[in-house]
């Protein structure tokens, strides 16, 4: 149990400080290549967040199960 908690709380941190580059990423994206960086964010973050989802349905298509 113990180690639980402990890993919980290790995917946590790693979980906050990976969406807080994300975010300082997307910013510096935006900078680059003189957009708004709502523009890239919308974008980026958007993609980023939907891509899972993406991988999932595409592969339950690939194997036949819709």
């Amino acid at each position: 149990m113990p180690l639980l908690i402990t890993l919980s709380a290790l995917g946590l941190a790693v979980l906050a400080f990976a969406a807080d580059h994300l975010i300082l990423g997307s910013g510096r994206l935006a900078e680059r290549l003189g957009l708004e960086p709502i523009v890239v964010g919308v974008i980026v973050i958007g993609f980023g967040t939907s891509a899972p989802e993406l991988v999932v349905a595409a592969t339950a298509g690939l194997q036949g199960a819709g």
